[in-house]
């Protein structure tokens, strides 16, 4: 274990610190949730609201915005919902009715970059490519964001927003990994 985790480590357990420095702490990243249900469609398993009830579970780390996306592992499109607000305020029953899936991921969003008030930068991020559909939720800053967003954009990549999870996303519809486009391949074959 490294020096720094492990001081940081020690200052969280510390009983002397101060509890609104403790509760600062566990407001200051974003909440991911995700459930994949094993087995054909269509599921017994609610996927879309265990994402949900996840999510309001990890509402402490994030209160700006929440999304959930899911998917029949078909080449159906997603489903997809995102908005602002507290994950009571994004979902309600209607809404969740539409989120059919075997698997989700959701997302509670604490803003780093881009500014709070901002639906686009609502997570997960969907982007379609020649290999399928990617759905993403990222907690983090990159270290090499300009970097990254530069070879992107050199690739005629545009993009609509300044999140590293945008950046994630479209780095991975240029280059997907070998085994994604294996993956699709096969899977696309069975169809």
């Amino acid at each position: 274990m490294s020096e720094k985790l492990s001081e940081k480590l020690k200052a969280m357990l510390n009983l002397d610190n101060d509890i609104e420095d403790g509760l600062e702490m566990l407001q200051d990243k974003c909440g991911i949730f995700g459930c994949i249900a094993n087995g054909e469609w269509p599921t017994p398993l609610d996927v879309a609201h265990i994402v949900c009830l996840g999510l309001v579970g990890l509402q402490h780390r994030g209160q700006e915005s929440a999304g959930i996306v899911t998917s029949k592992w078909t080449h159906e499109p997603f489903s997809v919902h995102r908005g602002m607000g507290l994950v009571s305020q994004v979902f309600n029953e209607p809404i969740m009715m539409t989120l059919k899936g075997n698997l989700g991921i959701g997302h509670t969003r604490y803003s780093t970059m881009g500014g709070a008030d901002n639906a686009q930068l609502a997570q997960p991020f969907v982007v379609h490519t020649a290999y399928g559909t990617i759905a993403m939720a990222h907690n983090g800053e990159l270290v090499n964001s300009q970097a990254l967003r530069e070879r992107i954009l050199r690739n005629g990549v545009g993009l609509t927003t300044g999140s590293d999870s945008e950046l994630i996303t479209q780095a991975l519809s240029m280059e997907p990994p070998q085994q994604f486009k294996q993956f699709n391949f096969e899977r696309s074959n069975t169809h």
